[in-house]
């Protein structure tokens, strides 16, 4: 590859509201694996913060942290214990974002992160 050529990583993972196959919520274990993995951009769904406890983290900022100090979160849905919904982070500034409703009546509700993010002068358009 010549110096000009770039390379994008890229994540998307379901991370099932931070509980793991042991049935153990632990937001630790899903930034680990973001930290191995190194994502310049990552879209979450199922991030839940119904789960947390009085000493846990709020999850939505603490993954967007692990990724970069961009982020955009799609709520779902909000109730008295907390909210669930996606997460598109990234380490480079999202310039514009727009969250799209493509819910269907009678069913889970569903969004679509539109982002447009500014990868050091290279435009990306990401939708999560």
């Amino acid at each position: 590859m010549g110096e000009s050529a770039r390379r994008l990583r890229v994540v998307t993972w379901n991370v099932h509201g931070c509980v793991g196959l042991d049935g153990r919520y632990d937001p630790g274990r899903i930034a680990r694996h973001l930290a191995a993995l190194r994502p310049d951009i990552a879209a979450l769904q199922e991030v839940d913060s119904r789960h947390v406890g009085r000493s846990s983290e709020e999850p939505f900022e603490f993954l967007s942290r692990q990724v970069g100090d961009h982020g955009r979160r799609a709520l779902t849905m909000t109730t008295s214990t907390g909210r669930y919904g996606q997460l598109l982070a990234s380490r480079w500034p999202l310039v514009e974002s727009t969250i799209h409703d493509v819910s269907i009546a009678g069913r889970e509700p569903r969004k679509i992160i539109e982002a447009h993010v500014d990868a050091g002068g290279a435009p990306i358009r990401i939708l999560a």
